[in-house]
């Protein structure tokens, strides 16, 4: 099950990452889908369930990959949200630059000042406490989900599989999402 359910996530996502893929006509690509269909198809269809029944574990194989598609959703919406927020936040902090432009000198300056930001938006100084802040932030977020983990397995919680699965995969994907907008943050003008 897990080796057919990643492998689907590798023919269909990493696998055109090759370099020869880029000078074959489109339509070449479906050429490992088809393989691999083929080969999931023949291997699942004779593997007979506790019943006796063949043709009916092929859902198997969709799960994994259906929760990872999901999850990747999910990471674009959160870090997506997550942009938003902090654009919003962002414009408020800024100083607001003269909008009357009544003659050319201004909007010059106006212009220049535009870039001016611009740049200093791009090398954001942040101090060392906020950083030391920010990197402790990070820390912390990476041991809750150690502890969380410990956690779960000392007190074995009775949960199916693919439940905790889930359950693990968005939990610690928010988390990882929140890491990945406080990283520039610590580094601030060093990216």
């Amino acid at each position: 099950m897990f080796t057919f359910g990643f492998l689907l996530v590798f023919v269909l996502t990493q696998l055109f990452g090759l370099p020869f893929w880029k000078k074959m006509h489109f339509a070449f690509r479906f050429i490992p889908l088809a393989i691999y269909l083929g080969i999931v198809i023949w291997a699942y269809s004779w593997i007979p369930d506790a019943q006796g029944r063949t043709w009916v574990r092929m859902q198997e194989i969709i799960r994994i990959p259906a929760i990872e598609y999901l999850a990747a959703l999910f990471f674009y919406l959160v870090l997506w949200i997550m942009l938003k927020v902090e654009g919003k936040l962002g414009r408020r902090n800024r100083k607001q630059l003269p909008t009357n432009a009544n003659d050319e000198q201004e909007v010059e300056g106006r212009d220049q000042a535009v870039q001016n930001q611009k740049k200093q938006l791009g090398r954001v100084q942040v101090s060392k406490a906020k950083q030391v802040g920010f990197g402790i932030a990070i820390v912390v977020m990476y041991t809750l989900f150690v502890v969380i983990s410990m956690v779960i397995q000392m007190v074995d919680v009775q949960v199916d599989l693919t439940a905790l699965m889930v359950l693990f995969i968005f939990l610690f994907g928010t988390g990882i999402a929140v890491t990945m907008r406080l990283h520039p943050k610590m580094l601030g003008a060093r990216l």
